[in-house]
C-alpha cells in the first residue's frame, strides 16, 4: 500500500446520519417560520460548513434563541440517533478488508455524545484505533485543524496518510491540511469541479485506489 493511515469522515462517510440530522434541524428552524431547504443545506452547511442557524440570525433571532434552538436540535437528533442508525452499504465490508492491514481513525465534527451513540449502535468502533470529536478542535471542517490534528498525532507523513469523505467542507479540510484525499458519492457528476483526488461511487472502490 502507498498509504500508511486513513482517516475517515463519520457522517454521510461511513454512516447515513446526515437525514435526519437535516430532519431535525429543519423541523426545529420550522417552528420559528424559517424555510430551510435540501437546497441550501447541500450547497451552505455540506459545500461551505456554514451553519444552519445563520438562517435564524438573518431572520433577526438573537443568539441566546439560537442557542436554545441548537439544544432542541440536538435532543432531536440523539433521540433519532437512539431509535436506529443505518450504516451505509458495502462500508463493513471494505472496514473488514482493511482492518489489521493499515491503522484507521475517525476525524468527525459531531459532538462526542453523538458520535459515541452511532458507535454504539453500529458496532463500528471496533475498526478505529482513534477518534477526533468536535471538542477536541477548535475549527471544525471545512478548516483543516482537524486533519492536521489527525497527521500531528499519528506521526505519519502526510503523502502517507488518506482522508475519505463525503462533502465538499471536508474535501477542503483535507485539501488544506496538504492531505490526498478521496470524495465518496453515489453521484459523482455532481462533483466534476472537486479539489479531491479522486471521486468514488461507493467504498469498495477504496480498496482498488491504495493499492
Amino acid at each position: 500500500m502507498n498509504y500508511k493511515i486513513i482517516f475517515w469522515d463519520n457522517d454521510g462517510t461511513l454512516v447515513n446520519t446526515e437525514v435526519p440530522f437535516f430532519i431535525a434541524t429543519q423541523k426545529v428552524l420550522a417552528n420559528e417560520k424559517i424555510e430551510f431547504t435540501e437546497e441550501w443545506n447541500s450547497r451552505e452547511c455540506l459545500g461551505k460548513g456554514r451553519s444552519a442557524f445563520d438562517l435564524a440570525r438573518a431572520a433577526g433571532i438573537n443568539e441566546e434563541k439560537i442557542h436554545e434552538m441548537r439544544a432542541e436540535r440536538n435532543d432531536l437528533y440523539f433521540h433519532e440517533l437512539k431509535q436506529s442508525v443505518e450504516v451505509i452499504e458495502g462500508v463493513v465490508d471494505t472496514l473488514e478488508e482493511l482492518y489489521g492491514k493499515i491503522p484507521m481513525g475517525i476525524v468527525t465534527t459531531s459532538p462526542r455524545q453523538h458520535f459515541n451513540q452511532i458507535m454504539k449502535a453500529t458496532g463500528l468502533r471496533k475498526y478505529f484505533d482513534f477518534f477526533i470529536c468536535n471538542e477536541d478542535v477548535e475549527h471544525v471542517k471545512p478548516h483543516p485543524e482537524p486533519y492536521l490534528k489527525a497527521w500531528k498525532e499519528n506521526g505519519y507523513a502526510k503523502e502517507e496518510c488518506l482522508v475519505i469523505e463525503d462533502t465538499e467542507r471536508g474535501v477542503t479540510a483535507a485539501k488544506a491540511a496538504g492531505l490526498s484525499c478521496l470524495l465518496y458519492s453515489p453521484n459523482p457528476e455532481e462533483h466534476t469541479q472537486s479539489q479531491a483526488d479522486k471521486v468514488i461511487r461507493n467504498s469498495r472502490e477504496i480498496l482498488d485506489f491504495i493499492r
